[in-house]
């Protein structure tokens, strides 16, 4: 956002310093920042697109390594099973 704005009145200065009225210097300055935010957003879903295709989606090691329909077992110390000692 720092950005775009930072790109907005730069431009607007420009223009404005090229003799253009404030409010076509403003509308140029703003022109340029949505222009800027809207390459970054479609940018933004081209990402998330080649991410999704390229199966990269996260997940637990399991899930990456195919074995997403397995549960996971742990070995639980006998003593949390039982509630009692773990002593026999």
């Amino acid at each position: 956002m720092a950005v775009l704005s930072t790109l907005a009145a730069g431009r607007t200065e420009a223009l404005g310093a090229a003799g253009l009225s404030s409010a076509e210097a403003l509308t140029g300055g703003y022109r340029l920042a949505f222009t800027v935010g809207a390459g970054l957003l479609a940018a933004a879903f081209v990402v998330a697109a080649l991410m999704f295709r390229s199966g990269r989606t996260g997940g637990t090691p399991a899930h990456r390594d195919g074995e997403a329909g397995r549960p996971v077992t742990r070995s639980v110390p006998r003593a949390v099973r039982t509630g009692g000692s773990a002593r026999p």
